[in-house]
């Protein structure tokens, strides 16, 4: 049992390690997100995929010892905060995700995630246009003196990713777009998971929408903080050597108006850096305790397969002893049904010579009851009495 159950153990390692070969990994594949193209989802369920699939991928990897737990080993290696050229002016975050499965291996690219916030579509321009005046006037002073004003609007945001396969990565670049901020970490940056949490802990903070306050300009402000750190807060290399930081104006060749961060057509300034700052240092305490709850959620899951794993090894090995104790009985009893059969023969090979020695004396009686002269002649002898 113990042989066979070896040799599927090293049947599976092979046939993963060749299916990985033959596929390499990315982000959808991980996530088990089927679809075609870039994938759109709320980051509730962005979140539920990776801690799920990051769930699964830990007992794959603690079952069979060759596969790896790729999504808790992901890392971001890029950070990049976009402004849209048209429209709204729409910012958003992109980060690309990028995997090193062994230290001589070189990394694996396992695809790029946007980040953004907007309204859902069932939002009609005129209910957003009165949300915006709603907005307007609860940040007024004279908003308690407006009959039927409501200080608290219902809009709901919209926060979802785009999860891009290294394939399908080029259609990011299609948009006409300005590339503000673009961070590359060496040799590797934050861990994905961080990412994936900060995406819904800003949603719970603050999940609704609001035009002066909690739009677009500042999710993407807000998710670039809290992914990328200090640095991110003072958009500053960490060393400036590194060049570390790269502060583009705009992808195209002439300046174009519009491309500053948390503005709007470079005339209103919506969201200043400084509001970041102060803001997340109300969010930090709850992103934390967010990433720790998670965290201790895939610890559990690791501590539950590792007791899993535990409780059968000592199970197989109660088994194996179990099983050696009764091939020791079996031995010991065909040792001693051995030594029954040898004492059985002894036995009958006393028994043929008993009866042998009681034919030969059958044989000798028979023999002395046929010449009763011979013994009585003997017996009348007048020496057979000396002594």
């Amino acid at each position: 049992m113990g042989a066979a159950l070896t040799s599927f153990k090293a049947f599976l390692r092979r046939a993963l390690r060749r299916r990985a070969m033959a596929s390499p990994p990315t982000l959808k594949n991980l996530l088990n997100v089927i679809t075609s193209g870039p994938s759109n989802l709320t980051v509730d369920v962005f979140e539920t995929a990776y801690l799920t699939q990051c769930g699964e991928s830990i007992r794959q990897s603690l079952s069979v010892p060759a596969t790896r737990d790729i999504l808790s080993l992901a890392y971001i290696s890029e950070l990049m905060l976009l402004k849209e050229n048209v429209g709204s002016q729409h910012e958003y975050i992109v980060v690309h995700v990028y995997v090193r499965l062994n230290d001589s291996d070189p990394p694996v690219f396992l695809g790029a995630v946007k980040a953004e916030r907007t309204v859902h579509e069932g939002v009609t321009a005129k209910q957003h246009v009165s949300f915006v005046v709603n907005d307007s006037i609860r940040r007024s002073s004279s908003a308690s003196s407006i009959p039927g004003f409501s200080p608290n609007p219902t809009t709901e945001a919209l926060d979802r990713v785009f999860i891009y396969d290294p394939v399908d990565v080029a259609e990011l670049d299609r948009n006409d777009h300005s590339l503000l901020y673009h961070y590359t970490y060496t040799p590797k940056g934050p861990p994905f998971f961080k990412f994936v949490v900060s995406t819904i802990a800003l949603h719970i903070y603050s999940p609704n929408y609001t035009l002066f306050q909690h739009q677009c300009f500042w999710y993407a402000g807000m998710l670039f903080r809290m992914v990328g750190g200090k640095d991110a807060e003072s958009r500053e290399p960490h060393d400036k050597s590194e060049k570390a930081w790269e502060h583009v104006e705009s992808v195209a060749a002439e300046k174009r108006v519009g491309s500053k961060p948390g503005r709007f057509m470079d005339v209103f300034r919506v969201i200043t850096n400084k509001d970041i700052t102060q803001e997340f240092v109300r969010i930090e305490p709850a992103f934390e305790a967010r990433l720790a709850e998670k965290t201790n959620v895939l610890l559990r899951v690791r501590q539950e397969k590792e007791e899993e794993i535990r409780k059968a090894a000592a199970e197989d090995a109660k088994k194996a002893k179990l099983e050696q104790d009764n091939a020791t009985k079996d031995a010991t009893i065909a040792s001693k049904d051995e030594e029954i059969v040898t004492v059985k023969r002894e036995n009958a090979a006393k028994d043929a010579q008993i009866a042998a020695l009681q034919e030969r004396l059958a044989r000798m009686t028979a023999a002395q009851s046929d010449h009763p002269l011979a013994s009585s002649s003997q017996l009348d002898h007048p020496l057979a009495h000396q002594t």
